[in-house]
C-alpha cells in the first residue's frame, strides 16, 4: 500500500509525540534512576582513598554497576572475613594475602580461561605472583601490588664508619655490621650494627628473613609431591645458623640481642645502622623521623650474580558463593590487570605496582627502584597455613638462640611440624 504525503506526515508527527512523552516520563524531575544491573560488595584492608580514583573511573565506565567498598582493620580482617563467608554474608570481591591461597582456596572462585588464563597471567605479572596465586591450571587471585624486603640503612652512620656503599653480599654485610656496631670494654653492645638474628619480639621480619636466607641458599622447602617439608637439610641448617649468629655474643659478627628496642623503632631513633624492611616500613619510618638520613639498598645475596628476593603483598579474589562471579572477576581484572586502574591504585596507596608494564617506570625512580627491581626476582613457596608456619619459624629462631649448638634439632622439629600441617590439610 502506498501512503500519501499527508499520511506520512501524520505518522512522523505521532512518533515524535510518543518519543517526547517517553522522554518526559523517564527523565521528569524527581524520577527515580534506573536500578543498577547488580551490586558488588568489595572488602579490603586499605583505606577507601586507595580505591577512590579507580572506583570513580569504574562508576563512570559502568554506571549500571553499584560497587560498595568496606575497609576492615588488618588485625581483624581474616577472622571477620571467614565468619562472613561462613555465614553467607561475605563480599563478592576481597583482598587476600599472597601466601593465603592454599588455606582459602575452597572459598574462592577461580577465573575462567576467558577472564584470565595462566599464559596471560605470566605476561602481566612477575614470577612470584604466579607461585602464590596460580594452582594447577587455574588463576585464583590477581596481585594489587608487590612489596619486597630490602635493606634500609642510615647514611650518616655509614659515613662515620667510612663505609662508602651498602653491602651487596652477605659476606660484605657481615663486615659492615661489625664495623658499624659499638661495644663497650666488656663486650656489651652499645649500638647495634644491624637488626638481624633476633626473634619476632625485636626483629619484625625475622621469619621472612630466615625463609629468604633458605631460598637464597638453594634450600628445598618441600618435597616434590608437596606432601612434606624438606628444609631440615644441610642448606637449611646453614641458613638458620647464619641468621642467629648475629645475636650470639660468642660470634665475631655479634651485632644484635633481645634487649634491643623493636627494630623499626630503634632504626627511626638512629640506634641501629641497618634494618630490613618493606616499602611500607620505610614510609612509617619517615613519618616517625622525617629528618633521618635513610637510604634503601637491595637485599644482600649469597652470590652477587644470582638474586633471590622476598615479597609480601595482597591481591584480589572472588568469593565462590558470590551471585555475580562474572562481574566480580571483571572488577578484579580491571583493578589489577588494566594499566590505568592499576596505576591509579598504586599511586593512591603509595605502593609498587604488580604489573610488569608499570614496573619499568618504577625501576628508574630513585625512591622506588630497589623495591620494583626486587619484585622481578622475588620468589615464594607453597604454605598450607601461612600464619601457623610463620609461628613455627619464629619458634625455630627462639629455639636456635636458646641453644645454638643444637640448632639442627630445632630445625628438624620445625620441619616435622610443617609436615604435620600439610598432612592434616590433605586429610581434611
Amino acid at each position: 500500500m502506498k501512503l500519501t504525503t499527508k499520511q506520512i506526515a501524520i505518522i512522523i508527527a505521532g512518533v515524535v509525540i510518543v518519543g517526547t512523552l517517553v522522554v518526559l516520563i523517564v527523565f521528569r524531575p524527581g524520577a527515580s534512576p534506573s536500578p543498577p544491573a547488580y551490586k558488588l560488595v568489595v572488602w579490603g584492608i586499605d583505606d577507601r582513598t586507595a580505591f577512590e580514583a579507580g572506583l570513580a573511573k569504574y562508576r563512570a565506565q559502568y554506571p549500571q554497576i553499584e560497587v560498595a567498598y568496606k575497609k576492615i582493620d588488618a588485625e581483624n580482617y581474616r577472622a571477620e572475613l571467614l565468619n562472613a563467608l561462613a555465614a553467607g554474608t561475605g563480599p563478592d570481591v576481597f583482598m587476600i594475602h599472597n601466601r593465603a591461597l592454599p588455606k582459602q582456596a575452597l572459598t574462592l572462585m577461580p577465573a575462567s580461561a576467558e577472564q584470565m588464563n595462566v599464559g596471560r597471567f605470566r605476561e602481566l605479572f612477575p614470577t612470584v605472583a604466579e607461585q602464590d596465586f596460580i594452582a594447577g591450571p587455574s588463576v585464583y587471585a590477581l596481585p594489587l601490588y608487590l612489596d619486597t624486603l630490602s635493606l634500609l640503612y642510615n647514611r650518616d652512620l655509614f659515613d662515620r664508619a667510612g663505609i662508602v656503599a651498602p653491602p651487596a653480599t652477605w659476606a660484605e654485610f657481615q663486615t659492615a655490621a661489625s664495623r658499624l656496631r659499638s661495644l663497650d670494654a666488656n663486650g656489651q653492645l652499645q649500638r647495634a650494627g644491624a637488626a638481624i638474628g633476633g626473634t619476632a619480639k625485636t626483629v619484625h621480619a625475622a621469619a621472612d628473613l630466615l625463609q629468604l636466607l633458605m631460598l637464597q641458599q638453594g634450600t628445598k622447602m618441600l618435597d616434590g609431591q608437596y606432601a612434606s617439608a624438606a628444609f631440615s637439610s644441610e642448606k637449611g641448617l646453614a641458613a638458620l645458623n647464619f641468621y642467629v649468629q648475629f645475636a650470639n655474643n660468642a660470634s665475631p659478627f655479634y651485632t644484635w640481642n633481645e634487649n634491643q628496642k623493636y627494630d623499626l623503632d630503634a632504626f627511626a631513633a638512629g640506634e641501629v645502622a641497618m634494618v630490613f624492611g618493606y616499602r611500607a616500613d620505610l614510609a612509617a619510618i619517615k613519618r616517625k623521623n622525617p629528618f633521618l638520613n635513610v637510604a634503601v639498598a637491595p637485599m644482600p645475596q649469597v652470590r652477587s650474580d644470582e638474586r633471590v628476593d622476598w615479597a609480601d603483598y595482597w591481591g584480589l579474589v572472588v568469593s565462590r558463593v558470590s551471585k555475580v562471579t562474572t562481574g566480580a572477576w571483571e572488577f578484579a581484572r580491571h583493578f589489577t590487570a588494566d594499566t590505568e586502574y592499576a596505576k591509579l591504585y598504586a599511586d593512591a596507596a603509595g605502593r609498587t605496582p604488580a604489573l610488569r608494564s608499570l614496573l619499568g617506570a618504577q625501576i628508574e625512580n630513585a625512591d622506588t627502584g630497589v623495591f620494583a627491581r626486587a619484585a622481578l626476582t622475588a620468589r615464594s613457596w607453597y604454605q598450607v597455613d601461612e600464619e601457623k608456619i610463620r609461628g613455627i619459624f619464629n619458634s625455630l629462631i627462639e629455639a636456635a638462640l636458646r641453644n645454638p649448638s643444637n640448632s639442627f634439632t630445632a630445625l628438624r622439629s620445625a620441619s616435622d611440624q610443617v609436615t604435620q600441617l600439610m598432612q592434616s590439610a590433605r586429610n581434611n
